[in-house]
């Protein structure tokens, strides 16, 4: 569920804060996403900077389209397994 919910933040352009250590997080920024750390959020909230630019809600939408062309369902949920396996040893 969790995933779903990030994957429909990066689809409505919402900025996306996670913890550094998340591999969902590392493993998003790999695939190309602009994705925001905890210990951005001060500095965000100071500058009023809480939401992405223009060009920014741009490009992570044409890093969706390409994101949804290099995975399908099943080589998603395969990817995804790898990831987290080989993290953490388990699955």
């Amino acid at each position: 569920m969790a995933m779903a919910n990030i994957f429909q933040a990066i689809r409505d352009s919402v900025k996306l804060y996670m913890n550094r250590r998340n591999i969902i997080y590392q493993w998003l920024c790999e695939e190309g996403f602009l994705v925001f750390t905890v210990e951005d959020i001060p500095d965000d909230i100071k500058n009023r900077e809480m939401k992405l630019t223009n060009s920014q809600a741009k490009y992570n939408a044409e890093q969706w389209d390409q994101f949804t062309r290099k995975y399908n369902n099943r080589d998603f949920h395969k990817s995804l397994h790898n990831i987290i396996a080989d993290k953490y040893g388990c699955l």
